[in-house]
Order: structure tokens, then sequence, then C-alpha cells
């Protein structure tokens, strides 16, 4: 080895060291943004120590970010008995009403997170809570009261409820698209667990009952009344996805076999009974008499109230897990839909910023992000008579995870998106996903009228960057992408909202334009919130970033004169000497605008100058 292995080793090793030391840290992502030199050679000559290191720290969180409705979840607190020491007023009417001794929660002793079962007091119906002590808790949607009795040290022990408040049922019923006759119902058919019910809740015939959700299921896409409920439960919570041993503490907190759990779940998801005998390879007898049992268990009158229980113990262990918690605030709410895949399973997730009127403007998120857009960039859009439009692809953030090809995916969901919102023609601005904006034009020429690329990166076997995080990271993703799993895990359960910061403006080193707009803790925020969504589910992440290694990307087009690459001369994390002829071989005649004080955030730093070229596309056509 010669002297400059020798040093390249050093920084590999040292590296290393401090990135093992980490692991007490709650996000040792930091260090990748600190030591970006060191973090690569130890990606490239000590591949194995590297690969064995990111495990670890993977494994030492099982959950992802989630971004809470806060009023959705309601709050106690207990002594070390178990005791209940005080709640808040959700918690009280949810559990304790009409008790005069509140009940006893089963709890650790060392403090660490446990789900366990109640009896509400007004049906008799099982109800999951989550119970942690003051160090776990800290970060959990409590009421001051609650708080105050663990800073106190009076009580020792945080119990949180599944109770979604009028808030959380709202969000839910805006994103489904429901009617106002429509949410009331199902809100009640949550709450009772059967359409009889329900219907004398909100003053209904039973008649008009089923008319009514028959109609919410249509609109919704949904197949039956469970999987409609299991939507509403899900929205209602927040952004927030259940860990992967969900169904083992389903099964635990049950007294459930494994295959018991899963049957439960497959029929709360909304599956019949053939259905679920189909996907676990069993006979439907089987299935009926697991299911009596996982009834009788569970204290279930119906399939909905398991599909109620279902969505709690999704919730709340998501939640226990969580790497990091933030609760969303009112003023950061963006508008959001689910739509129904019309080609595939699942939903993909639709922020719509409108005017109705306005000519539709499609933005794709980059690689890295969801649907969260700049309010400086939707405003400028808007000033233009354009409408923003944002939905995230594949995996990412709330829209569920497909097999396939990610162009073609994308492009298949585009036409999905645009169809279900009445978009006869619609201009396509890439922040991210250039190959897809290509090749949706290409496939659906009198939809697309051509559109923008922002800073649109080369194709793998053409990017030679290597310049910070991302470009050490694309070593890993282009060059050894049976690491790409293991570093997907890491960047989505050893994260925070501070260690995205830091990985931000680590991105945009050597851009004055771009670290000056990040000044804007309202900008940034924007950003890390769109991460974080990104962080929710790396499996959309990890299928592209993978395809692209393995040089997927789009066909050229014949024409691209209704197109505009716009390039930051400041970019920090591609080439443009790569990036600029790729593009104009793919898009022949498009236009070149090239702003010398911008660099990979255009969109932000120029949101008035990409707004206008929107606008003189439109017209151009």
């Amino acid at each position: 080895m010669n002297a400059d292995d020798d040093g390249q080793a050093s920084l590999a090793d040292r590296f290393l060291a401090r990135f093992n030391a980490a692991g007490g840290d709650s996000s040792p992502l930091s260090l990748l943004a600190d030591d970006s030199a060191g973090y690569l050679e130890a990606v490239t000559i000590r591949t194995s120590e590297f690969s064995a290191a990111i495990e670890q720290a993977a494994d030492a969180v099982q959950g992802t970010t989630a971004d809470l409705i806060g009023g959705s979840f309601a709050s106690a607190a207990c002594l070390p008995s178990g005791a209940v020491l005080v709640a808040d007023d959700a918690f009280r009417a949810w559990l304790i009403e009409g008790e005069d001794v509140a009940p006893s929660i089963d709890i650790r002793v060392d403090g660490s997170a446990q789900l366990s079962l109640l009896l509400q007091s007004r049906t008799g119906r099982p109800v999951a809570v989550t119970s942690a002590g003051k160090a776990a808790a800290r970060s959990w949607p409590l009421s001051r009261d609650v708080r105050t009795e663990l800073d106190a040290g009076r009580a020792t022990h945080a119990v949180l409820a599944f109770c979604p408040d009028g808030l959380g049922w709202a969000r839910a019923s805006s994103a489904l698209g429901l009617t106002p006759a429509q949410s009331r119902l199902v809100t009640a058919l949550v709450l009772k667990g059967d359409l009889r019910s329900a219907a004398r809740v909100v003053g209904i015939s039973y008649e008009t009952a089923r008319t009514t959700i028959g109609d919410a299921i249509q609109r919704v896409g949904a197949k039956r009344q469970t999987e409609l409920v299991r939507l509403v439960l899900r929205l209602a919570g927040g952004d927030l996805r259940e860990p992967d041993t969900v169904t083992r503490v389903f099964a635990d907190l049950f007294g459930l076999t494994l295959r018991q759990a899963q049957l439960a779940r497959i029929i709360a998801s909304g599956a019949t009974r053939a259905e679920a005998a189909r996907l676990l390879g069993l006979s439907q007898h089987a299935v009926k008499t697991d299911l009596k049992h996982v009834h009788v268990t569970c204290g279930a009158t119906s399939a909905l109230d398991l599909t109620r229980l279902s969505a709690e113990v999704d919730a709340l262990t998501g939640l226990a897990t969580a790497c990091d918690i933030r609760l969303a605030r009112a003023e950061q709410s963006t508008p959001l839909r689910l739509l129904a895949r019309i080609w595939a399973p699942g939903r993909i997730a639709v922020s719509d910023h409108g005017p109705g009127d306005g000519f539709p403007v499609f933005i794709l998120h980059t690689l890295a992000m969801g649907r969260e857009l700049s309010p400086r960039f939707i405003e400028a859009l808007k000033s233009q008579g354009l409408r923003p439009i944002v939905f995230e692809r594949s995996g990412f953030g709330l829209t569920d995870f497909v097999q396939g090809e990610p162009i073609e995916t994308f492009v298949r969901d585009f036409q999905t998106v645009i169809d279900a919102l009445g978009c006869e023609q619609v201009l396509l601005v890439a922040i991210g996903m250039a190959h897809g904006a290509v090749s949706a034009a290409g496939r659906l020429p009198d939809r697309v009228r051509g559109g923008l690329l922002i800073n649109p990166g080369p194709p793998a076997r053409l990017d030679r960057s290597r310049r910070g995080f991302l470009g050490a990271s694309r070593a890993i993703f282009y060059e050894r992408p049976w690491l790409a799993e293991k570093m997907a895990r890491l960047l989505s359960q050893r994260t925070n909202s501070e260690a995205i910061a830091r990985l931000v403006l680590d991105s945009v080193r050597g851009s004055s334009a771009d670290a000056a707009a990040l000044q804007d803790p309202a900008e940034l925020d924007v950003l890390v919130r769109a991460c974080r969504q990104c962080a929710q589910s790396m499996r959309g992440f990890l299928a592209e970033i993978i395809a692209r290694g393995a040089g997927s990307e789009a066909a050229a087009l014949a024409d691209g004169r209704a197109w505009t690459l716009v390039f930051g001369d400041q970019d920090a994390v591609f080439d443009q000497s790569a990036s600029m002829p790729f593009w104009q071989e793919k898009l022949p005649g498009a236009r070149i605008v090239r702003l010398p004080d911008a660099g990979r955030l255009v969109h932000l730093t120029h949101s008035t100058i990409v707004a206008e070229l929107c606008g003189e596309q439109v017209l151009r056509r």
C-alpha cells in the first residue's frame, strides 16, 4: 500500500470510527454531511466494514419519521403501578367516562414502549393504548397537564390512545373527497362499528345509510366498508407508517398465532375470506375457523371493529417506534387527495393547489423529497394563471408502492392523476424525474404541452461527480446496488429534522444563491418536511435510484421545441458539462436558459423567472 493509499485508509478509518461511536445518537447521518470525504472513502475502500456499520445503525431503530395530527391522540399519565393519575378530556371521554376508578395500564418498568388493551367503558369494546416512560415519550403528542405530571415526577409513564378529533376526520374526508353527509356517516361508522348504529347516530334510516356508504365506497375506490374505514383512520392520524414488525405486535397483543394475525390484518384491509384464503394459501374452511377465533380473542363484534383495532395498533406501533415525531401545524397543511389507482392496487397522494380554472402545471419532485412545495413558488405560478399540482410517485410519502420499472410506473400514475383531475392538457416542471417527464410527453403527446427541466442530471453512465454527501451516496447506489437497501434503511430509520436540515444545507454547499435562500427558516422547513415524506417510505427512492444506476433512461423526442432546459451555474450536485449535451440530444430544439446566479434550487431562488417561463411555454403552444 502506497502513501496515498495509507492516507485514504486513514480517512476511511477515521470516518468509520466516528460513525460507529455515534451508535447511541438518534441520528448518525449528520456525520455524512460533516465528513463526506471520509464517507466516500469508506464506501469505496472499506466497503465491507461500511456495510456492517450501516446495518447495525439501521437496526437500532425500527420505525420511520412521523408527522402527526396532534388532536388525534388522547393522552394520560400514570403511576408506577399503572394507575392513571391524570388524563386529558379526550382520554377521559374515550376510555374513562362513567367510571369512578380510572383503568390500570400495563406498563414496562424499564420505561420502554408497550402496547396493551383497555375496555371502553361505554361499550365494552377493546381499545389499544401504548405506554412509555418519560424519556421514550418525550416527543409524543401529550396534553399540557400530562406533561406537567411527568416533568414534576409525580407520574412515571405516559399513555396514548388513537382517538381522532375533528381536524383528523376533516383531513381524512377532504383527502378522500367525501361529501359532508358521507363524512358524518363514516365517522359514526368508525366509532360505532356497524352501519345500523351509525345511521341512528347521524339520524338517518338504515336504507339511506346503505346508499350513502355505497356512494362513499365508490367515490373512494374502496372494495368494501372495511377498506374505507381503514383509509379514513390512516389519514386521520397524519403521515404515519406502521413498522414491519406490526403483525408480530398484533399477534402478541391479542395472543394470536402469526398466521391468525396476518389473517386479521388482511380482512381489516378490505379483503374477503376467499381473497384472504388465496393470499395465505389456506382453505376457506381454515380461514373461517381462524377468523372466528380472531373475533372472539380480539373482542371484535364485526369486521369493522377488527379494522378499527388493526388501525389503532398500526398507528400506535408506528408512533411508539418512530425515530422522529413532529406535530403538523395548521399553517403548514397542504391540500391532499388520495386517488385510487386504476391500473394497479393502491392510491396516489396528490396536492392540488388550484385554482380550478388555472392551466395545470405538474411539478415532479426530486428523488429525496415528497409532495411539499415552496409557498413562494406556488404563488409565483398562480400569478401566471397556472395551477400547481404535485403528486408523490410510487413508494414516496403516502403513495402506495407498486412493483415495476419506475419510469413506466410514473407514466401510468401520471395518466391516472390527470384523468382523475380532468386535466385535458398539462405542463410539466421537472425538479426531479426528468426522464419520467420526457417519457410522459412521448407517451401522451396530446396531453403534455411540454415543460421545463430544472437542473436535470446526466444518466448514471455519464455522472462522475462525487462531491459532498449526495455525490458519495451515488457511489453506493450506482456502483454498489447491493448496499442500496441497507443505506435506504439507514436514511429512513435513523434520521430527524435536524439531520435532514444539515444534509439539505450540505447538498447546496458552493451555491451562494441557495445558501442565502435557505437562511429563511420557513423555506428550509418546507424542504425538511418534503424529505421527511420521502423518508417515511424509502421503497420509491430505492427503486428509482437502482433503476437509474442500471441505465434507465427516457427515449428521445423527435421534436423538443416545447421544452426549456433551465440550468443554475452554481449547481453543486451535477456537472453541467455532462448534463447539457445529453438533454439537448434528448430534446432537439429545446430552449436553453442558464442562470449564472442560481444553483440547485432554481424554483426557489428564481421562482418568478421559472413561473414566467412556464407562462410563456403555455402561450407558445
